[in-house]
């Protein structure tokens, strides 16, 4: 009980009432599906600026002037287009990597996301205790209801602690906020609130809702650029989202 008890504190982040009411697009994409779903969310908004187009072998190309209001992040990838490359070739980009590092770092400093080393110190710190527990059970009477209680019980902490979340609690406060606000773009349609424009509501809808929200929006880039059609966390979790439409909006 005292281990949920530090993991419930551990990943709660912030207060709810601190949360920030508004974030920008790749702050939202950074939480959702961290640093890929970030990089897509940029090239979608560039693309739908008409900033982008796919080459060939499956390669996206900057063939037109950066457009006003880019986010640092979609600055940085229209840079790192100049010249033809494929999507997941910019995750190796330092310019990319350095602001995508940023961006973890906010958010971390923001209370909203959970360092990968914290995560794993939560994990590791709760399967000591819960592993002693079920070791001395072995040595106590086998008719004793209490200690396969006791047993059952810390098995189903150690689950609940080897699922530490990227998200903080505050964080994912946030991603269920945002979606529920702007419910209306998850196949492809209008935003419950006003947003700006057009690639303001592709990029915000791939943040929110994944991946599979470009492709209801954007199919034929999708394919020509040969995004993925899901992504995974570290963890093995898919992302949230949409399945794919072929023929578009």
């Amino acid at each position: 009980m005292l281990s949920t008890i530090f993991w419930w504190r551990s990943v709660a982040g912030r207060s709810l009432d601190d949360v920030p009411a508004e974030m920008s697009v790749t702050e939202l994409a950074y939480l959702q599906g961290e640093s890929k779903l970030a990089l897509i969310s940029a090239i979608a908004w560039l693309r739908a600026a008409g900033a982008v187009s796919p080459a060939w072998g499956g390669r996206v190309v900057a063939d037109r002037p950066l457009p006003s209001g880019a986010s640092p992040l979609a600055t940085v990838t229209h840079a790192a287009l100049r010249f033809s490359a494929p999507w997941s070739d910019l995750m190796a980009d330092l310019r990319v990597v350095a602001e995508l590092d940023r961006l973890e770092r906010r958010l971390v400093w923001r209370g909203l996301l959970l360092r990968e080393p914290r995560r794993r110190h939560l994990q590791v710190l709760a399967v000591v205790p819960v592993g002693a527990v079920i070791a001395l059970s072995f040595f106590a009477d086998r008719d004793s209801w209490p200690v396969y209680g006791s047993v059952l019980l810390n098995s189903a902490v150690v689950l609940l602690l080897l699922s530490t979340p990227e998200a903080s609690r505050a964080g994912r406060h946030v991603l269920r906020e945002q979606r529920r606000r702007h419910h209306g773009l998850r196949y492809g349609g209008r935003p419950a609130s006003g947003v700006a424009t057009a690639a303001d509501q592709t990029a915000l809808a791939t943040a929110l809702f994944g991946i599979e929200a470009l492709w209801n929006f954007d199919p034929q880039f999708a394919r020509d650029a040969r995004l993925p059609t899901s992504l995974k966390r570290p963890g093995g979790e898919t992302q949230i989202g949409t399945t794919p439409n072929a023929s578009g909006i």
